[in-house]
């Protein structure tokens, strides 16, 4: 019985001995794999120590910079494209990333809109903005103009009708509803033609014809033909000025729209 627990006993002592090997064993083999998985030093990436080429220098037809001058005047200049890196190897310095593309030339803004351009996609020189003549323009002519929409030239048409036509650009602001910055663009590609305008007579227009007139009342027309049939016929405006319904500024603004 003796003999046989200290048998077991060397079994137990050989089986931790073992074991205990094992465990070295396998602990030594761990280090060792993240020994060797770990690089010996950090090395950039091939793509950024290989050459690059480049296109050739010079300009492009136009006088536009090749690709390489432009990459090249941006780095000197200590701004890089997005998208790039810069790398410096050996005091030699190299860029990887999209090229750089030379932008479009700007068009320059002519009557509210980008003048037009050549073929080559250059703005054409000497361009002149449109001039249009308020009295006869329609509604695409007035479109045509920055801060006048299809709204905006419908409304000045309208008063346009009623007048009879403008004499003068400020008569742009008597037009309801109309914002004044959607009109500085139309003053200054206007011209006036006052021979195209509508005139009312003052012996033949009936009262209602004359108070259809937006500087003109009916209280005021209705003065005014009394007044033609009292003195049997007028031979001018000034002598509206006789009648107490008129003031000397209604007489200004009525006198371009008058006639005999």
């Amino acid at each position: 019985m003796k003999n046989f627990r200290l048998y077991r006993a060397e079994q137990l002592s050989l089986l931790t001995l073992i074991l205990g090997v094992l465990l070295i064993k396998f602990l030594t083999f761990r280090i060792w794999s993240r020994e060797e998985r770990r690089p010996d030093s950090e090395e950039p990436p091939a793509a950024l120590t290989e050459p690059i080429e480049k296109s050739p220098r010079g300009t492009l037809p136009g006088g536009t910079l090749s690709e390489d001058v432009l990459q090249e005047q941006s780095y000197e200049a200590g701004v890089l494209p997005a998208g790039q890196t810069r790398v410096s190897e050996k005091g030699k310095t190299g860029y990887f990333g999209p090229s750089v593309q030379p932008a479009p030339a700007e068009r320059p803004v002519r009557n509210g809109r980008p003048a037009p351009a050549a073929s080559d996609g250059r703005p054409v020189r000497n361009f002149r903005p449109t001039r249009i003549d308020l009295n006869r323009a329609d509604s695409t002519a007035l479109v045509a103009v920055k801060g006048i929409g299809p709204y905006t030239a419908s409304r000045i048409l309208r008063y346009r009708r009623q007048l009879g036509g403008f004499v003068s650009l400020e008569q742009l602001d008597e037009i309801r509803g109309l914002r004044p910055e959607n009109l500085e663009q139309l003053k200054l590609l206007a011209d006036i033609d006052t021979t195209a305008v509508s005139r009312l007579s003052l012996n033949g227009a009936t009262v209602e014809t004359l108070a259809s007139h937006p500087y003109l009342s009916w209280r005021q027309a209705r003065a005014l033909v009394g007044l033609r049939k009292k003195r049997g016929g007028l031979h001018s405006a000034d002598e509206l000025g006789f009648l107490d319904d008129f003031t000397s500024a209604d007489l200004v603004r009525l006198a371009p729209y008058l006639r005999r």
